[in-house]
């Protein structure tokens, strides 16, 4: 998802991408607001551009270099998911681990499909 796909949130993108094309976009960033607004898409977005190996004269991501490609798969190796993902009393040691791993391969397509949906539908 490139900056451009993102719907809304013009002065977020624009405080954004002055950060960028000054090479000073911060550390960390919150994205905060009401479910459905774009925080998810913003943040997939900035990560993108950021991993971005062919940025656009725009300043925006390519869409189409490989680490873009791996972007849009959720597989980047920078790109990490935290997912809400609750263990059940029977899985200990490396089954806890393998469960939350499943939980992010079972949202992987849930996010290609619709990175606008709420937390409660995934």
């Amino acid at each position: 998802m490139t900056l451009a796909d993102v719907v809304g949130q013009e002065a977020a993108k624009a405080t954004l991408q002055r950060s960028l094309a000054a090479g000073r976009l911060p550390h960390a960033l919150l994205m905060r607001g009401p479910a459905g607004v774009g925080k998810l898409p913003l943040a997939l977005a900035i990560a993108q551009r950021v991993n971005c190996t062919a940025v656009t004269a725009e300043g925006d991501a390519c869409n189409s270099c490989p680490s873009c490609h791996k972007l849009s798969q959720f597989i980047h190796p920078d790109l990490h998911l935290l997912v809400p993902y609750i263990k059940s009393a029977a899985a200990k040691g490396a089954n806890a681990l393998s469960g939350a791993d499943d939980a992010v391969v079972a949202i992987r397509p849930m996010l290609a499909a619709d990175t606008y949906l709420t937390l409660e539908q995934y």
